[in-house]
């Protein structure tokens, strides 16, 4: 979940606070961290928001990639 958050290191609000602003608040941390950590299952509108932000991730990443691969290189 780490390479979903945009946040700098200087502004970052730590792994449970931004898995809960990641979640938009509609789930505890306590809850989120039994889901880390095993104990619960993550349930799936929560699965369907990672997928998501996962896929939105990837794809500006794709593109980055692509826009790299298509720049000509300096000497």
């Amino acid at each position: 979940m780490q390479c979903l958050f945009p946040w700098s290191e200087a502004n970052y609000p730590g792994i449970q606070r931004g898995t809960f602003q990641l979640f938009l608040g509609n789930a505890a941390i306590e809850t989120i961290r039994s889901w880390r950590k095993g104990k619960r299952k993550m349930p799936a509108w929560a699965r369907d928001i990672l997928i998501s932000e996962l896929n939105k991730r990837a794809s500006n990443i794709a593109a980055a990639i692509e826009a790299l691969e298509n720049e000509k290189p300096g000497r």
